[in-house]
């Protein structure tokens, strides 16, 4: 195994949510205050006004990669932002996440540690109305011709192995080409697999008009039709205990821990 410091690209796409934006590129730099490798930071910027632009030229700190393109969905804006890529490996986050240490650094390191796994997923929480106002720690599974396999909404992987996948396929605009992806890993024989704890993301999950809905799971499903699943010759076992699992339309949810935290000040 090589020594060399390995190097990453975080990659995110953002549409006139200039205060958000700012929460997560403050989180994502505490994350990598231990990361003694090469990094770069890809924001792909579909707003119409220039206070992105204006931000990001007084924070040259930070070594932004940035492009300007007209909105045409989160698919074409993550490609777009990919191909800007140098780094050994790849982040996909939203403008709406907070990172809560250690993330990145622990994933780059899980995908250095085994050669079977292609992507890891970061775990998000999501609002819950409990009694005790926790949020639930979530991995996203899909079931597709009765194969259950886990997606990343929040990857890392090598950016050597999206480029031969073809990251996020343009036949999505959306929604569903990061899950296309993932199934793409488990095709490839290799494995999606969630993050090591404590790190998480925090998701705001902000909803406004830059998500609009394009039948992204009809042409998924339509895409992977008669699909036989993963190799399992190859892989670990996965266990699947209905305990801890909450389904949701045709995916699964998988409860993992209740969190407490507090969201990072915008720098």
């Amino acid at each position: 195994m090589s020594h060399r410091l390995k190097s990453v690209s975080i990659v995110v796409g953002t549409m006139n949510r200039l205060p958000l934006l700012q929460q997560m590129v403050a989180s994502v730099c505490e994350d990598m205050r231990n990361f003694y490798g090469r990094w770069q930071f890809v924001i792909v910027d579909s707003s119409d006004n220039l206070e992105t632009a204006d931000w990001i030229t007084h924070h040259k700190s930070v070594g932004f990669t940035y492009k300007k393109m007209e909105q045409q969905g989160a698919v074409a804006a993550f490609n777009a932002g990919f191909a800007l890529a140098q780094c050994d490996f790849v982040v996909a986050l939203n403008d709406d996440c907070i990172i809560h240490p250690p993330v990145i650094p622990v994933a780059i390191q899980m995908l250095q540690n085994d050669p079977q796994i292609g992507q890891i997923a970061i775990p998000y929480n999501v609002p819950t109305n409990n009694a005790a106002g926790h949020s639930e720690l979530l991995l996203q599974h899909i079931n597709v011709n009765g194969h259950v396999v886990m997606y990343a909404n929040f990857s890392v992987m090598r950016r050597a192995l999206g480029a031969e996948l073809g990251w996020w396929q343009n036949i999505y605009q959306q929604y569903g080409g990061d899950t296309h992806l993932s199934i793409a890993v488990w095709n490839a024989g290799l494995k999606v697999v969630g993050l090591n704890p404590p790190g998480f993301i925090e998701h705001i999950e902000a909803m406004d008009g830059t998500r609009r809905g394009n039948g992204g799971a009809d042409r998924l499903f339509e895409y992977w039709q008669g699909w036989e699943g993963p190799d399992r010759s190859t892989l670990t076992k996965m266990r699947h205990d209905d305990d801890d699992k909450c389904y949701h339309g045709t995916g699964v949810r998988q409860r993992l821990s209740n969190p407490s935290h507090g969201a990072h000040s915008a720098r």
